[in-house]
Parts: structure tokens; sequence; C-alpha cells
């Protein structure tokens, strides 16, 4: 089916090895807060698992929190690849949404993607400088200097 679909689709892309990523690999558990549009802060705990795919050329992360009561609050799906001349991007899939931006790694292991809304920016930084810790979070701007916060977790590897 897939090789089909290439054929339908014309000359596929070539896209880069993501073996520098690795240090995200494995099964994380934490905690967490997100506050929608200026309303208080839900806390909630998490568990991300990212895992190599496509023969090395893609992470895929997996993620879902619930809060206190078990709720379902966070659930999200996220695929990073390279471009072959090294680009990195992030493709993010929640609640029946997609949105997808070029990642940048800022330091050794910090990572840092976002988007253009209709209403301003939103900027997601993550930090795995710290082995065996990841901290992501999450700000909004609606002009660019001035960014607010609304999201953040803290993650401790589990498995690799």
């Amino acid at each position: 089916m897939i090789f089909l679909l290439l054929m339908v689709l014309g000359e596929p892309k070539m896209i880069g090895d993501i073996s520098d990523l690795a240090y995200m690999v494995g099964e994380w558990h934490g905690t967490g807060w997100i506050a929608q549009q200026g309303g208080p802060r839900q806390t909630f705990t998490v568990k991300e698992h990212v895992q190599v795919k496509a023969g090395g050329s893609v992470l895929a992360i997996d993620g879902a929190g619930k809060d206190e009561q078990g709720v379902l609050v966070h659930d999200a799906f996220g695929l990073i690849s390279k471009t072959s001349d090294g680009t990195l991007q992030f493709q993010a899939f929640k609640s029946g949404q997609s949105v997808g931006g070029d990642m940048e790694k800022t330091e050794e292991g910090h990572l840092v993607w976002g988007f253009k809304l209709p209403s301003g920016q939103i900027r997601y930084t993550l930090d795995f400088s710290t082995i065996d810790v990841w901290i992501e979070q999450g700000h909004f701007s609606p002009d660019g200097s001035n960014w607010y916060p609304f999201l953040e977790m803290k993650l401790q590897r589990v498995t690799p």
C-alpha cells in the first residue's frame, strides 16, 4: 500500500537521520499544569512515550495527562523529522487538529518550536540538558515581544 502511494505521489523526499535526538527516547512520567486563556492553572500527571520510527528517520511522541479525578486533560501526538538539509520539523496532533513548524536546537539539550495563530504566536521550549529530566514550557505571545506561560511539564525518564 505504501509503495503504491509513493508511486502515485511521485518521487519521495529524502529525510535525515534523527539519531542525534536519541536522548528523548523512552517512557517519561511527571506532572504539569496548563492555563487556558487566562483561566486558572489546571494540574495533571503526564506520561510521554517517545520512540524511533521509520528506520530512524522519525521520533514519535505520544503524551497523555490526567487531572486529579483521572480525567484526560492532555492528549497529544507528535512527530519530529529532519529534512535532507538538516532542518528539524515538528508536527503535532491534538483534539482533531494538527499544526507543524520548524524545530530549532538552541543549545545542547534544548529544543524550541512554535507556530503562528491569528491572535499571536505559540512557542514551546523543551529542556533535556539534565540527564533523564524533561522540562517543557509553552508560551503565548500576542505581539512577538511579550510572552505569557500557559503550560509547564516536568518529567523523569522511567525507562530508556
